[in-house]
């Protein structure tokens, strides 16, 4: 609709309050269900139908809240003017609202995003995403005492340019180590890259970006100080003899610590045996790290 593409440019430049963007949605409303003035009609669908794709069952209309953050999300994914650093170590104390509006919009790219490695050097092996899976993951050390700064071209033999398994094997956690021996390595020198993996071309799009956010939006609540949560789940996939498995541990302020997801074949007791599998394999993925102060959750109950 015309309402929803006029405020499209002032999107890509700045956070419009939520309060304008759910009074343009309102007019949207009124418009598609036929009111006038005063005259009120009935809604058939609420809004979040009708945000669905028509594939899904709904119009295509725009979350604008969301869509927002996506415009803005695309200027940083796209930004290049950064020689000595990077957009994602700017500073927010100063700038434009424009600026400001951009940069409170990394966080959703940072969880989205993956490093494709070529040397190594711009992406950190505990804090960046880069290993490639059911969605990007940072390594997971072997030992808390291991976690650093260290950049992924640690892990890379100078001489030979391979993947140094020995040390990979020494600092990692076993559940990762044969998935990042598996990343091709690039044997012209070349720096790393950001991709958007779930783009055919690697590069990131509203549309992706707008999806996302939509996925991304769990309820979690924190656990208690000093404390990780670990929150798992499983799936079985009705067309193959496979299943998934999911695990993320996180600190008290959210911070993901650890993740895991693996397809596994399907076990025999259905959806309740996968369950069982995935928290599991939560509770041998927190050992091995070495947390002990743990909350573990899954989707029915919490288990302390």
């Amino acid at each position: 609709m015309i309402v929803q593409a006029i405020p499209t440019f002032a999107m890509s430049c700045f956070k419009l309050p939520m309060g304008l963007c759910k009074d343009i949605e309102m007019q949207i409303r009124k418009f598609r269900w036929g009111e006038h003035g005063d005259q009120r009609k009935i809604h058939w669908k609420n809004w979040e139908t009708l945000c669905k794709t028509k594939a899904d069952g709904g119009m295509g209309f725009k979350d604008l809240v969301k869509f927002n953050e996506a415009m803005l999300a695309k200027q940083v994914f796209s930004a290049k003017y950064f020689p000595s650093g990077s957009i994602f170590n700017a500073k927010l104390a100063k700038g434009s609202y424009a600026w400001q509006s951009i940069l409170k919009t990394r966080q959703a790219v940072e969880k989205g995003m993956i490093w494709r490695i070529r040397d190594g050097k711009k992406s950190r092996i505990f804090y960046d995403n880069w290993i490639p899976g059911v969605f990007p993951l940072k390594a997971a050390a072997r030992s808390q005492e291991f976690l650093d700064d260290s950049m992924v071209s640690s892990l890379i033999d100078a001489e030979t340019g391979e993947w140094n398994e020995q040390m990979i094997e020494q600092l990692i956690s076993p559940f990762l180590v044969q998935r990042m021996k598996a990343i091709p390595l690039c044997k012209v020198s070349q720096e790393d890259c950001i991709v958007w993996p779930r783009s055919s071309d690697g590069n990131y799009t509203v549309k992706f970006g707008t999806t996302h956010q939509k996925a991304a939006a769990p309820k979690w609540q924190p656990p208690p100080k000093d404390t990780y949560k670990i929150n798992y789940d499983g799936a079985v996939f009705s067309k193959s003899e496979e299943a998934g498995i999911g695990v993320v541990i996180r600190n008290e302020r959210g911070e993901v610590m650890a993740t895991l997801a693996e397809k596994v074949n399907k076990p025999s007791g259905g959806v309740e045996a996968i369950e069982a599998m995935a928290a599991r394999w939560a509770i041998l993925l927190a050992v091995e790290l070495g947390f002990q102060q743990c909350v573990v959750e899954g989707d029915l109950e919490i288990v302390f």
